[in-house]
């Protein structure tokens, strides 16, 4: 199936911004199927912290669950970082790929377009 960007036109800035606003979507999806865990917590915190905290065993896996998916979350929200720079990086006339070749930047060359 190949990746998200090969399946778009990869040297379009407007594909790497579609590609980048579906990992955000997808990420804050994850982030809020999980978000009673922070309920949980801050009632913790809120109560006097952790000596005070009366979780149940139901809680303990909901925050767990919730620490683990926020993770995901947030690693979809650096890919679509990436994204957002390789668009304004071709915006800019820069070249992602050569002759169907990745193209790797010399050293000292990475913010120059071509």
């Amino acid at each position: 199936m190949g990746s998200l960007a090969q399946r778009s036109d990869r040297t379009a800035p407007d594909s790497w911004i579609r590609v980048s606003r579906n990992l955000i979507e997808s990420g804050a999806l994850i982030v809020r199927a999980y978000s009673d865990s922070l309920t949980i917590m801050l009632r913790a915190v809120l109560s006097g912290g952790p000596s005070a905290d009366t979780r149940t065993t139901e809680e303990e896996q909901i925050v767990s669950r919730g620490l683990q998916t926020s993770s995901v979350g947030l690693m979809l929200f650096g890919f679509a970082i990436v994204c957002l720079l390789k668009a304004t990086y071709l915006k800019r006339g820069g070249k992602l790929y050569v002759d169907g070749k990745l193209r790797h930047p010399k050293r000292g060359q990475e913010s120059q377009p071509g």
